[in-house]
């Protein structure tokens, strides 16, 4: 197994492509182990290798995580972060 395939296996067992439900601390264990990659991994390397739905998925457990992470920290005014959805940015005109 390497870390550029979807293949990757959340702290709890189950697969990147599925639910993980398993809590801690009240973080799911799943959307912090994606938020790990995200924060100490090659984001772009990794989600480069996946479909657009394990992307979306992948991203969507990073912005949960990130928004429970700055709700307990009390900043209610938090946006995901940035680059996430790289896939989404336009891409620049070459002139």
């Amino acid at each position: 197994m390497s870390l550029n395939r979807v293949n990757l296996i959340c702290a709890c067992g189950a697969t990147a492509s599925h639910q993980c439900n398993a809590n801690w601390g009240g973080l799911n264990v799943g959307d912090s182990a994606w938020h790990s990659v995200w924060l100490h991994g090659d984001w772009r390397a990794i989600t480069r290798e996946m479909t657009l739905a394990e992307r979306t998925h992948a991203a969507d457990a990073v912005a949960r995580c990130s928004r429970q992470l700055a709700l307990t920290e009390g900043n209610l005014s938090h946006t995901e972060p940035q680059n996430l959805r790289w896939w989404l940015d336009p891409v620049p005109s070459r002139v």
